[in-house]
């Protein structure tokens, strides 16, 4: 973000918290970090063109720098072109954004582009519109009609009822089933990030197809039973290694007398409490940081379950 907020002063773009978006050499861009990875920059500009046949011309430009890597990723929807430029260690400098943008606006003269509404395409100098938190350019006309859009969307949703018994349902039918990775994963011996978003991610999209819907009552019910399916997921994970310790010292007992034996053990063995605690806090500090994206895209979409919009 520190190059970005270079770049941003070097040339008066607007800036916020993870892009910035202004004009660079007659065109309209908006360059922002969108994914947790800040070596990511992304790239949004909207083009159209008098002569249809230049829109496959900036394909193949495209496509050479591409092949150059020179970017890593890039989609072009009628002259609405987003590109990904990327590096695996350290972030892009400032020389690097420079010499893309530079590149990009010269390829996009040979061709004749011209600034556009990154929504339609229709031609001209527009101004910004947060649209789901991304700047882009936007005419009147579509602002408003997406505007209207969203806003039909939520006076709908307000006379959809959520069904908060069935989808805690479906969360933890998700949840215990996600808490299978987490299991395996523990049985190797190792806790990761993924095993809690695995679980917290089953649970939100058991909920959903249990009908309920995303709002801030449903997020503390994903919470709620994600927690709970973990802390079941960390007794199983114990059960299964007592289990499989008693058995190869010789021992005639069931998997369910050793179940029971597990679960009475942290309330009568102070290390093996103090050891259980410890997992579980790790456990849930590396759950946590596994689904705090997603966590966050929750709460996004409980606040804007219809999208959001406003001028910038």
């Amino acid at each position: 973000m520190k190059n970005l907020k270079k770049f941003a002063g070097k040339y008066d773009f607007s800036l916020d918290k993870k892009q910035a978006w202004g004009h660079y050499r007659s065109y309209q861009f908006t360059i922002g970090h969108y994914e947790e990875n800040r070596n990511i920059v992304t790239i949004y500009t909207g083009l159209t063109f008098e002569n249809s046949d230049n829109k496959e011309k900036l394909d193949s430009i495209l496509e050479a720098m591409l092949a150059a890597k020179e970017i890593q990723n890039y989609e072009n929807d009628g002259g609405s072109l987003t590109i990904t430029k990327s590096r695996t260690f350290g972030p892009i400098s400032l020389a690097e954004i420079e010499k893309l943008m530079d590149h990009l606006v010269d390829e996009f003269n040979k061709i004749d582009a011209k600034p556009a509404c990154f929504n339609c395409n229709n031609e001209g100098t527009k101004e910004f519109a947060n649209y789901n938190n991304v700047a882009m350019t936007m005419c009147s006309t579509c602002y408003n009609t997406i505007s209207n859009t969203i806003n039909e969307v939520i006076v709908e949703q307000e006379y959809i009822d959520n069904n908060y018994g069935m989808g805690t349902l479906g969360a933890i039918l998700g949840a215990l089933l996600g808490s299978v990775v987490w299991i395996i994963i523990g049985l190797l011996g190792y806790i990761v990030a993924v095993a809690g978003l695995a679980i917290f991610a089953a649970a939100t999209k058991g909920y959903m197809l249990f009908k309920g819907k995303i709002n801030h009552t449903s997020l503390w019910i994903i919470g709620l039973v994600s927690f709970v399916a973990l802390i079941i997921a960390q007794f199983i994970t114990l059960d299964i290694l007592v289990y499989k310790e008693l058995i190869s010292e010789g021992y005639d007992v069931s998997f369910l007398d050793t179940l029971k034996l597990t679960f009475e053990l942290p309330f009568i063995d102070s290390e093996i409490a103090i050891a259980f605690i410890m997992d579980t806090i790790v456990g849930l500090v590396f759950a946590g940081l596994g689904a705090y994206g997603a966590f966050k895209k929750l709460i996004f979409e409980a606040k804007t379950p219809a999208g959001s919009l406003q001028w910038l």
